[in-house]
């Protein structure tokens, strides 16, 4: 033991430690200028010269710890150091006189005895703080590391337990990789342990399908393969490990976790462009990609699962992406992303060449004055490291309730999408049967206006017993629910009220109602009419969580018009 920690005191600690603190500022500025870059420079430009930059950083960020090793360093001061080597030897002999002089009471060989021990710890503590930094730091780094280890062997288990896929699909995979231009083949397997496809492997990367890809329809085959495929031609596989590397080494920097983030992000909008270019309507592949969220649900997913068809951005992003017919899609090296990818790369010669610190050194004499400061400045800092521990605390709940919000916001923001494509779904469905009221007066608007479409709705309920045209309740509320998600509130206000007076005794009509008036502005009806649903079913919790919104805008309005 100390032997130990005899070796541990011959380390420069605060040495690494300026080295972990010098290369983490260095990984920050790097990610930085490369998120400037795709920001000013290529903000329009397509996923693959977004990405490329990303890569270029990543790997910036994990060629930095060598190139810091290996080239000469020049201090620029800008950071205070710790330690250096060069002391005189009058202060060395000084320092180890304070030390091993015996303790007050002891002498001889007892004294020197009793100061042995001071003198290990104070030789393990000789950075101070700076040892228990860079244990901090390699504990984060190999836990990253054993993390990753223990995933990659669980992928090989589970591709060990796979079955092949089908020749169909064996077939299909050979047809989309001549397109992709793949020159290799692509293993296919089939497993009962994943809900969605995964490409797993690095130097020969295969392709693992959920064991209910049987039922899938040959569109969404060909979705699929071509996402997954593009991964492999990609060689993700390889990028991911530089990925995993950089975390390692920047485990708790949160400007590289934010560029692995964003790299992945661009890598699965470069997949989604490779699926559309080979043909695939964009309309066609969102709804695919919603089913896929549907079947996966809100369960977690196992950390095994490294690069699948529905990871990287949300839903959302992805869906808009997909959609935006302005979007440039345009796969493989240009000139744009070659220049920008050069520019975050040519960041490695200043990174690894000048260190941020100074070598110089407080002397024998600040030692000492430090050393008996301690003594008096000690409770003072016990107080200032618990203020400051609070304040971190109360900060990560902060960022931790924020982080919250934000998640509840997308997730909800996720479920108006779904349903709003399940109420267009089935408005189809009604829109297609010639016997349907709704479908008659929603033609009727959309041909002639809301006049036309309040006369035709009239003579159809003034005898409904000379015609074979039906009524209903639920047509006429999806009828208004379309109208409002394409923003046409007049139109959604006259079917709501077309229902309202034709089913006065259903408080769903009501509520419906009056979720037209809120989407308005008129609150005073809107509440109006959700007071007279709840009235009518006292269960109806929608109405009065409406009924708080109203309160808390009305409430508002009165504090601008105040303040005013």
């Amino acid at each position: 033991m100390n032997t130990l920690v005899e070796l541990a005191g011959q380390v420069p600690w605060a040495s690494v430690a300026r080295s972990i603190a010098d290369m983490a500022v260095k990984a920050a500025f790097v990610c930085g200028a490369a998120f400037v870059v795709n920001e000013l420079v290529l903000r329009r430009s397509s996923a693959y010269a977004r990405n490329a930059v990303w890569i270029a950083a990543i790997a910036v960020v994990v060629i930095l710890p060598f190139g810091m090793l290996v080239t000469p360093h020049w201090h620029l001061g800008i950071l205070p150091s710790p330690a250096a080597p060069d002391v005189d030897r009058a202060g060395i002999e000084e320092r180890l006189a304070l030390v091993e002089a015996p303790l007050p009471g002891t002498t001889g060989d007892d004294g020197a005895r009793e100061a042995a021990k001071p003198t290990r710890d104070a030789t393990w503590r000789g950075g101070g703080w700076a040892g228990w930094i860079v244990l901090a730091w390699a504990l984060g780094a190999a836990g990253t590391l054993v993390v990753f280890y223990a995933t990659r062997r669980r992928v090989r288990r589970m591709v060990a337990q796979a079955r092949p896929a089908e020749e169909t699909w064996a077939r299909l995979a050979e047809d989309i990789a001549g397109r992709l231009g793949m020159g290799r083949p692509v293993e296919l397997y089939v497993s009962r342990e994943i809900r969605a496809a995964v490409t797993v492997g690095i130097a020969h990367p295969v392709v693992v399908l959920p064991a209910c890809c049987d039922g899938w329809q040959q569109a969404r085959r060909r979705f699929v393969l071509s996402h997954e495929l593009a991964h492999v031609k990609r060689r993700d596989g390889i990028v991911e490990i530089a990925a995993i590397v950089a975390i390692a080494l920047q485990w708790f920097n949160p400007a590289v976790r934010l560029a692995v983030r964003q790299l992945r992000v661009e890598r699965e909008r470069d997949c989604d462009d490779a699926v559309l270019n080979a043909g695939a309507r964009p309309s066609d592949y969102a709804m695919m990609l919603m089913d896929i969220a549907a079947d996966l649900g809100a369960s977690p997913r196992p950390i095994w699962q490294l690069t699948t068809i529905s990871q990287g951005s949300s839903l959302k992003e992805r869906l808009m992406c997909i959609l935006d017919p302005k979007r440039d899609r345009r796969r493989g090296p240009n000139a744009t992303s070659m220049l920008a990818a050069a520019l975050v790369l040519c960041l490695i010669a200043p990174a690894t060449l000048f260190g941020l610190g100074s070598p110089a050194v407080p002397s024998a004499g600040d030692a000492r004055a430090a050393i008996a400061a301690a003594g008096d400045a000690g409770q003072e800092k016990v107080k200032q490291h618990e203020k400051q521990k609070k304040m971190e605390e109360m900060k990560k709940r902060q960022h931790e309730e924020q982080k919250a919000k934000e998640e509840l916001k997308q997730q909800q923001l996720e479920q108006k999408m779904k349903k709003k494509a399940s109420i267009e779904e089935q408005w189809r469905k009604i829109a297609a049967n010639e016997n349907s009221a709704a479908a008659l007066v929603a033609r009727a608007i959309d041909e002639g206006g809301i006049d036309k479409g309040r006369k035709v709705f009239e003579k159809i309920v003034s005898d409904e017993s000379a015609h074979d045209y039906i009524v209903d309740e639920k047509e006429f509320n999806i009828l208004g629910y379309v109208y409002l998600g394409a923003k046409r509130v007049k139109e959604a206000v006259v079917v709501f009220e077309m229902n309202a007076k034709r089913f006065p005794d259903s408080w769903n009509v009501w509520d419906s109602l009056g979720e037209s008036y809120l989407v308005a502005g008129k609150y005073d009806k809107a509440k109006t009419l959700y007071e007279k649903s709840i009235a009518m079913n006292p269960e109806n919790g929608n109405g009065k969580k409406m009924l708080q919104k109203i309160a808390g805008i009305e409430k508002k309005e009165k504090g601008l018009a105040t303040a005013r």
